[in-house]
């Protein structure tokens, strides 16, 4: 039998992107993703979405979607601190918010915010060291590098097409469900070994447990 593990974000183009532009030599960088949470899906009342439930909470949730490309584009991680907290008046029992500084064993530190109080949807990169210095705001036409020669910001086109379902965020394309969808196929009828792995989701679990205080 063959199991496959889902993990978006490892196969969008822009965190590929960044995981070969870091290759080499540590580099820092400052992440904020957020999106309040009843605004996750509008057509029902959050109460009854399991993102506002402690044990599945919206935040956990984002964590366990996000840290995956994280580790592969700065490198495994190897130490978290948190801060974290309430400043929403949603009805949840558990924090609305992280802040989380992240040092990974390749030498790259970041600082990561996630929460479910932004009320304009965001995923906003910023990744810099001596030789480079990448933005992205999570729309596929929004990543851009900065030139040292020309000391100018440049596009990073990556996308000739990009397939949108307009009832979600304008960060959230069709295309890396695709590509997941060709490495399902690859690793059934093939036996490529995809590019996320259940060893990483356990590993991704452990630092989500520590970041939540569960460890």
């Amino acid at each position: 039998m063959k199991l496959f593990i889902s993990s978006t974000p490892v196969y969008r183009r822009e965190m590929r992107y960044v995981a070969e532009a870091v290759k080499g030599a540590p580099v820092n960088y400052l992440y904020h993703c957020g999106q309040y949470l009843p605004d996750w899906h509008p057509w029902e009342d959050y109460h009854s979405f399991f993102a506002a439930k402690k044990e599945t909470n919206g935040c956990r949730e984002i964590l366990c979607v996000e840290l995956p490309w994280i580790e592969k584009a700065f490198g495994r991680i190897e130490s978290v601190q948190v801060m974290s907290g309430r400043i929403t008046s949603l009805d949840i029992d558990f924090p609305d918010h992280y802040m989380i500084a992240i040092r990974h064993a390749s030498g790259c530190k970041g600082m990561y915010c996630q929460d479910i109080v932004s009320r304009k949807g965001l995923r906003r990169l910023e990744v810099f060291s001596e030789k480079l210095h990448i933005f992205w705001e999570g729309t596929p036409d929004s990543l851009a590098a900065y030139d040292l020669e020309a000391k100018t910001l440049k596009p990073v086109c990556l996308y000739d097409d990009v397939v949108q379902d307009g009832r979600y965020n304008a960060n959230i394309i069709e295309n890396a469900y695709a590509d997941e969808i060709r490495a399902f196929f690859d690793y059934v009828e093939k036996g490529v070994t995809p590019p996320y792995t259940f060893e990483e989701d356990g590993h991704t679990l452990d630092v989500v447990d520590e970041i939540e205080g569960l460890k």
